[in-house]
């Protein structure tokens, strides 16, 4: 469809979908009738790139979709607000930027790219999402690189510009992915994989099956169930007798999965792999007295655990586990107490945004006490109280900091130090 085609089809998606809008569509078309539906249509802009930036959280995206549907009008609007340097796109906000590549305008896509490659550019998990999702010609070389980048989501999405416009010749630069450190993307590379003709990848979907991890309270376990029976149901094209709300250990979901299995090991035949450690579902792990949850637009994500039995945990699904003395999680777990305590009743700091910190910590008593801060997309300066900061640093003590051929822990200490800077300020 042409720009103008486009601005046609969002006009009239917007004239039907708005009260009161039927009756001026039905109108004949004059000069007035024309001048005024512009005034009104660029009124509506003007109120969905609001509703996009500053609006509540549940309907900027609904905003933004509005937004995307006004085809030139609202790309004009955009190059203005986001100006020939760039300086205006960190300003749209998330929701925004996420829409820019389906507007079809080459001075939004050359933003896109250019803010990709700023690692301080807060919103590069919807730049890569939306250039992936309108990915073009001459653009496989880009996805490709950021296949490493260091925030899932978009290493996520390169797979999505991948696989629109890669041949299977790329298997390998994906195929890599299979051990990425987050599930999200595991599942996502092995459904390009099958996609491609390498079945055996889907063993790796079959396992997510099997996961029934939580940080805390968090389901990651759940959640990854849900996607790879998704994945999997559209990979084999048919339903699937495996319900993923279901506990895999309950013995009839077990059942199910290790039937599906077996169905697709009978697909795959002799190339049947055998799964690295990080793509298993984790056995039985020690319980979790403290956490340390970082999420970082700019610096990736850190779920930290210190569990019973000295043992420190790293990362979701099957983590990374770290030996610590004899006694630290519990001299540790006093410590933190103590300057708990000065906190009162305070839970929380700042204001909701992309960038968290989150200290849980299970007290004497066995109750779950978290402590939250958030960041918007304002320098927020430093939001962590003193009593935070001596427990950030009593934490980063026990992290190991040396290369390991493991990402999740080479050099663990430096990177959640510099997350934590960003996140609340200097420690």
């Amino acid at each position: 469809m042409s720009s103008r085609g486009a601005l046609c089809a969002g006009a009239l998606t917007l004239l039907l979908a708005g009260p009161g809008w039927a009756a001026l569509a039905a109108t004949p078309v004059s000069p007035a009738v024309s001048q005024e539906e512009d005034e009104e249509t660029r009124a509506k802009l003007e109120k969905y790139l609001e509703l996009a930036r500053t609006g509540r959280v549940a309907v900027r995206p609904q905003a933004a979709r509005r937004v995307s549907q006004l085809g030139d009008l609202a790309a004009e609007r955009l190059v203005q607000l986001i100006g020939d340097d760039g300086a205006g796109l960190v300003d749209l906000g998330p929701y925004l930027v996420e829409v820019l590549g389906e507007l079809g305008d080459p001075r939004l896509r050359t933003q896109l790219w250019r803010a990709l490659a700023d690692p301080d550019f807060p919103w590069r998990g919807p730049a890569a999402r939306s250039l992936a999702k309108t990915a073009q010609a001459g653009e496989l070389e880009p996805y490709l690189g950021l296949l490493t980048d260091h925030l899932w989501q978009v290493r996520r999405a390169a797979l999505d510009g991948v696989a629109a416009l890669g041949p299977s010749e790329e298997s390998s630069a994906v195929r890599a992915l299979l051990v990425d450190q987050e599930g999200a993307v595991r599942r996502s590379a092995a459904a390009l994989l099958d996609r491609w003709g390498e079945r055996a990848a889907l063993r790796y979907l079959v396992e997510e099956l099997r996961r029934e991890d939580q940080y805390f309270r968090l389901p990651h376990g759940a959640q990854a169930r849900f996607e790879a029976a998704k994945l999997l149901s559209e990979r084999l094209g048919e339903d699937l007798a495996v319900d993923p709300a279901e506990s895999p250990r309950e013995a009839d979901a077990a059942r199910a999965i290790d039937e599906l299995e077996s169905r697709v090991r009978e697909l795959v035949g002799d190339a049947w792999p055998e799964l690295p450690p990080i793509a298993r579902a984790a056995g039985a792990l020690e319980s979790s007295v403290i956490g340390l949850e970082l999420r970082s637009c700019r610096r990736g994500e850190f779920y930290l655990r210190w569990a019973e039995g000295d043992l420190l945990y790293v990362g979701t699904g099957n983590p990374a586990v770290v030996p610590l003395a004899k006694g630290s999680v519990a001299r540790l777990r006093g410590g933190l107490e103590r300057r708990l305590a000065e906190l009162g009743d305070e839970r929380y700091w700042g204001e909701s945004g992309c960038d968290l910190e989150q200290f849980r910590l299970v007290d004497s008593s066995g109750s779950l006490q978290s402590y939250l801060l958030s960041k918007g997309q304002a320098a927020a300066g430093d939001l962590r109280p003193d009593a935070l900061d001596d427990m950030a640093e009593l934490l980063l003590a026990t992290l190991p900091d040396a290369e390991s051929p493991d990402p999740r822990l080479s050099r663990l200490r430096t990177r959640a130090r510099a997350a934590l800077e960003v996140l609340g300020g200097e420690l």
